[in-house]
């Protein structure tokens, strides 16, 4: 993995984490988390806008062998946007990428998803609210 962004204090702009208080702010507010929560939250803001894998996080926050508790981080990661998403179905900053991860983003670094024809392939690129997923999670190259 690559080296951790050095962020004391990470702004969303709908919640604030620090790392160093071990603190996470929403509207002012201190918002309580459990240890699960504060490890997932912390590995993401670490590595803010860069992809987590499902591996990398069980592994940060259960151990080596924590590989069968997959389906924990699906758990944790609803508690954390129930907490800290304006919205929480339709998630802004705590991002799934299906199969594989997910990620912190932040107002500086939104994910945009590509728009129009993959070169080569049947493929269209639908920009919105929902994000593209294209075949075998590639992502669309323009040249």
């Amino acid at each position: 993995m690559a080296e951790p962004r050095e962020a004391v204090v990470l702004d969303t702009g709908s919640f604030s984490v620090d790392l160093a208080a071990k603190k996470v702010t929403r509207e002012g507010e201190q918002i309580h988390l459990t240890r699960t929560e504060w490890g997932i939250l912390e590995l993401l803001t670490r590595h803010h806008g860069r992809l987590v894998t499902h591996h990398e996080l069980l592994e940060h926050v259960w151990g080596p062998h924590a590989h069968a508790k997959g389906h924990y981080l699906r758990v944790y990661l609803n508690r954390l946007r129930q907490k800290l998403e304006p919205d929480p179905g339709h998630p802004r900053h705590l991002i799934t990428q299906t199969g594989i991860g997910y990620r912190l983003e932040t107002p500086e670094e939104p994910y945009r998803p590509p728009v129009g024809r993959v070169p080569g392939s049947r493929v269209s690129a639908v920009a919105g609210p929902s994000r593209t997923c294209f075949p075998y999670g590639g992502r669309a190259i323009v040249r």
